[in-house]
């Protein structure tokens, strides 16, 4: 425990144009009933919108809990993120996006307790469900996957590397020790300030799980809003572009940690063949070259389909060929 009044854990919301919905992430880190103190932590990157007035109608609605930030100048998520995370004195650090809310009460006390009361334990997590904004229906109750209730470096990285669609942890139904943070970012710094790389959080969880073990708990704590992001563009530019940063944050993990891709394989397929199919419609010869030289240093051992697509990329009579079959699929079959 901290010493007395000082908060055990810090709630950190990063919010950037998010007026609509920031004020719901807040109330429900805010509500979260705890018998130790909390804070909660919210940073604006220089919204251009309305979010900044919320943030501060909350700030002064709940002054001894909630302390407010809005940054000068745009910081953009990864510096942002990073800068917030060690600002942060307490021991325990929750994350909730600008855009989602918890919906669970005692999120915090129940996952809190078992860091606690299990030093072994360096981060705690729960499951999520999905709601589509543009629909506005719920896309997914209860985890599609197997989680294993403990998870280790040793007996679980693999899991968490070839992951291409649940995430093996969401860190926003997650709570994790700053200490193992700190030890994390101040030996693995490169990998949390790379901006080419897609995501703040995946690169977290795999050198937190560096530190020691994860622990799951199979109910729901958070909700998470979707509709049009980056990862879910319809602009085939954008999806090339963040489909190659995800395949490169993980395969440089995999190189720096000397891991097997070959253990990987379902993320390595699927990226790659979306990558280069995208590079050879976009003509992009140059992303298509560095992925499969990525996979090469790897010494991923490629399905014959895979180095089909390799082979066309390397081709511009193949490529030329495959571009003029996918205009003639889409004509046939318009979305």
């Amino acid at each position: 425990m901290t010493e007395t009044g000082k908060p055990l854990v810090t709630v950190v919301i990063l919010t950037y144009n998010q007026e609509r919905f920031v004020g719901q992430a807040i109330e429900s880190a805010v509500g979260q009933e705890c018998d130790f103190p909390f804070e909660v932590l919210v940073v604006d990157d220089c919204s251009t919108d309305g979010t900044a007035d919320v943030c501060r109608h909350y700030a002064e609605r709940y002054p001894q809990t909630m302390k407010f930030v809005r940054n000068e100048k745009n910081k953009g998520l990864l510096d942002n993120y990073y800068d917030t995370l060690l600002s942060v004195e307490s021991p325990y650090i929750a994350d909730c996006a600008g855009d989602d809310y918890w919906c669970d009460m005692h999120k915090l006390q129940r996952q809190v307790d078992i860091l606690e009361h299990h030093p072994e334990v360096v981060l705690v997590h729960s499951d999520f469900c999905c709601y589509n904004e543009w629909t506005q229906q719920w896309e997914k109750r209860g985890c599609p996957v197997e989680k294993p209730q403990e998870a280790t470096f040793d007996g679980n990285v693999y899991e968490l590397l070839d992951q291409a669609g649940y995430p093996f942890v969401f860190v926003g139904a997650a709570c994790f020790r700053n200490d193992a943070f700190r030890r994390a970012y101040g030996q693995n710094e490169r990998f949390f300030r790379n901006r080419e790389y897609a995501c703040e959080d995946f690169q977290l969880v795999f050198l937190l799980l560096r530190e020691g073990a994860f622990r799951y708990e199979r109910l729901e704590t958070a909700v998470y809003r979707t509709g049009e992001s980056v990862s879910h563009s319809e602009d085939d530019g954008k999806t090339l572009n963040f489909l190659y940063r995800v395949y490169m944050l993980r395969t440089d993990l995999m190189q720096a940690f000397g891991m097997d891709a070959n253990r990987c394989r379902d993320f390595m397929e699927r990226f790659l063949r979306s990558i280069l199919s995208y590079s050879i419609c976009l003509k992009k010869p140059e992303v298509a070259a560095d992925a499969v030289s990525r996979m090469r240093r790897l010494r991923y051992r490629s399905s014959w389909r895979l180095r089909l697509y390799a082979a066309v990329s390397e081709t511009p009579l193949l490529s030329a060929l495959f571009r003029g079959l996918k205009r003639k699929n889409k004509r046939k079959n318009p979305k």
